[in-house]
């Protein structure tokens, strides 16, 4: 059974606002968080190309985070423009989460990130339930 990677938008929520954890930093928390919401929304977002946009060797494209972003943004399908956008957002958190050493209020950028790529699920859903229904 493949992995359902939107499991990792709950360790990106568990990350935010689990005080269990607070052995860990706070800003280590938030900068993961980040990172697993963009994840979760990307595997997601690819695997709905390669599942039914029948695009089987997606996963072996270079650059294949800008591929699946660019083909999402220049859909004639508004809905699928907008996974494009949130993908872009998240996308652009995630490096800065990731990359820089000085991160401008991680709290809010974590919790926007949970829930872009909430957004981003939510209508890859639709999207998939549509597809199997016209097929």
């Amino acid at each position: 059974m493949s992995f359902k990677w939107e499991e990792f938008l709950n360790i990106a929520q568990a990350l935010i606002y689990n005080r269990d954890l607070q052995q860990l930093s706070a800003e280590a928390k938030y900068r993961c968080a980040i990172s697993r919401a963009y994840f979760g929304a990307f595997c997601t977002a690819r695997n709905f190309l390669r599942d039914f946009q029948e695009d089987p060797d997606i996963s072996q494209r270079p650059e294949i985070h800008r591929y699946v972003r660019t083909k999402f943004e220049i859909s004639p399908n508004p809905r699928e423009r907008s996974i494009g956008e949130n993908l872009k957002r998240l996308h652009h958190r995630r490096k800065l989460a990731d990359y820089e050493d000085n991160l401008r209020d991680p709290e809010h950028k974590a919790q926007e990130s949970l829930r872009l790529a909430r957004q981003v699920i939510k209508t890859l859903r639709k999207l998939m339930q549509h597809n199997t229904r016209t097929c």
